[in-house]
């Protein structure tokens, strides 16, 4: 407090910052703010949880088969990369809700595996909430760990039943919710 007080608060957005918020980016950085001002005011925040998933049947060498923003939807590199950071930024159903409408209404009708993807997202979601880390898929055996510690059920690994990625998901979902 008492170098602020010296130095004054500065400008957090123009040259002037010596900071790195042009290497974090603008929305992390508001993000890291915001985390910081809470801890101060002595809010409890949980960090989130970051759930990796490796979903064989998304394999994303194909595009059919894919959860990506195709280059025939989105043409522009530059909007696809946007569109991805929203979708990584998406806290919530809400959000992801939002984010659709917001591809509907900017590119058109949703191609299947722009759905697959906002479906992944909201897996991420719910398997975080659940505190989740990783949600394996291999063949048909589905795997997932809590800090480096299976999660099972009756002893076992849960096994897939549905074929098609959409139905999958959707089973994937379940089961964890269920936990």
């Amino acid at each position: 407090m008492r170098d602020l007080e010296i130095r004054g608060a500065g400008n957090l957005l123009g040259p002037e910052q010596s900071g790195h918020i042009t290497a974090v980016g603008f929305e992390l950085y508001c993000q890291l703010l915001r985390q910081s001002v809470g801890q101060l005011k002595g809010q409890t925040a949980r960090p989130p949880v970051e759930v990796q998933v490796r979903l064989d049947f998304l394999a994303t060498h194909q595009q059919e088969a894919g959860a990506c923003l195709p280059a025939g939807y989105m043409a522009e590199p530059q909007q696809r990369i946007e569109m991805y950071r929203k979708l990584a930024q998406a806290a919530d159903l809400q959000a992801l809700g939002e984010l659709k409408k917001e591809w509907r209404d900017r590119f058109g009708p949703l191609p299947e595996q722009a759905e697959l993807a906002l479906k992944v997202a909201d897996l991420k979601m719910a398997a975080a909430a659940k505190g989740l880390t990783r949600i394996e898929v291999k063949e048909d055996k589905l795997m997932l760990q809590r800090h480096n510690d299976y999660v099972m059920a009756k002893g076992k690994f849960p096994r897939l039943r549905e074929k098609a990625a959409a139905a999958r998901l959707k089973e994937i979902k379940k089961i964890v919710l269920a936990l």
